[in-house]
């Protein structure tokens, strides 16, 4: 019948499907494991247990080494370079801010009182993905601050705060994010984008 011909046609045929398993295993043969990825990968698991026991180590690194098995991300060089300096600073306040925020929102449980929730748009510096995802992801780790959507295109956060004026106010909220995104850039972007945004001299967020 012509339907079945015209069927059979658009059906791949089997060395069409022989080659992409091919394909798929050459590109998974050839793992490449990204250092500065892999340590993110392990901060983040960490950050989300919250302890630093062997056993959470260790279940850290698998994930981090089957996660860039089985989704290897696309070699974009230049992305990252590590500033050991910046990292310090970066993991510290991201662990004080965490603990302050931790007994801000212990306090809203355990005393209520009437509050002033709103998700507040943040303009960032940066529309590279992976400096974006970071900043996603600390920031909704952080208890009482939650990413709801990115527009990537304008460079716009939508981060839904419990307890506005008891964190400061929308200046105050909007300047941490700021701050928190230069000290991501200032930890893990290349000098030449510092430079240019200007955050190697301490200006741009502090």
């Amino acid at each position: 019948m012509p339907g079945s011909d015209i069927h059979a046609a658009q059906r791949p045929s089997k060395e069409t499907l022989r080659q992409r398993r091919v394909a798929l295993a050459d590109r998974r043969g050839r793992l490449h494991i990204s250092i500065d990825l892999t340590v993110w990968l392990i901060f983040v698991w960490i950050a989300t247990f919250g302890d630093l026991k062997p056993l959470t180590l260790g279940g850290a690194l698998v994930v981090a080494v089957v996660v860039q098995w089985l989704f290897p991300l696309p070699n974009r060089s230049g992305i990252y370079r590590i500033h050991p300096v910046g990292l310090v600073v970066l993991i510290a306040r991201f662990v004080w801010d965490m603990s302050r925020a931790g007994v801000h929102v212990a306090a809203l449980i355990l005393f209520p009182r009437p509050r002033e929730d709103a998700i507040l748009r943040m303009q960032v510096r940066t529309d590279v993905p992976e400096y974006l995802s970071i900043l996603v992801a600390m920031t909704t780790l952080v208890p009482g601050t939650v990413v709801v959507e990115v527009d990537r295109a304008h460079r716009i956060l939508y981060l839904h705060c419990l307890d506005v004026e008891g964190q400061g106010g929308v200046e105050a909220l909007r300047a941490a994010t700021l701050a928190q995104e230069a000290r991501i850039l200032r930890a893990v972007a290349p000098t030449s984008l510092l430079l240019e945004l200007g955050l190697l001299s301490g200006r741009g967020g502090k």
